[in-house]
């Protein structure tokens, strides 16, 4: 049977590291947010059964599927290329295909791509989808 947790109630900065300090929230991604409580999922899809449980009370829960889990939420994130994850980081999407959902085809030709992926960076972002 899967297991899966989803985090709720999440929270950034310095009201995140307040909570973990008091013990009512867990780290997210071992960076600047935590999270109050999780949604704990088991099953298959079509079958599952589902409950939330508050944060500090995670880490009592006695199953090896919820503390992996649990381990992997609250654990920093590694590295990828230059970018790490110790802090929220804005993704720009730049969509090339000429029925785009979201703009129609403005950016379905290579010089008009380019310069929007050029502007997403200069308006923050650190990845482009």
């Amino acid at each position: 049977m899967k297991v899966y947790l989803r985090p709720i109630g999440v929270i950034w900065g310095q009201t995140a590291a307040q909570a973990v300090a008091e013990g009512i929230a867990l780290p997210l991604c071992g960076g600047p947010g935590a999270f109050l409580s999780a949604q704990i999922i088991e099953g298959e899809p079509g079958a599952t059964k589902s409950a939330i449980a508050r944060a500090a009370t995670l880490k009592a829960i006695d199953e090896p599927a919820v503390q992996t889990l649990v381990a992997k939420l609250t654990g920093a994130r590694a590295s990828i290329g230059s970018l790490d994850w110790s802090t929220p980081r804005i993704m720009g999407i730049l969509n090339v295909t000429p029925d785009s959902f979201s703009d129609g085809g403005l950016h379905d030709q290579a010089d008009a791509a380019a310069a929007h992926a050029h502007a997403l960076i200069a308006d923050g972002a650190d990845i482009i989808d």
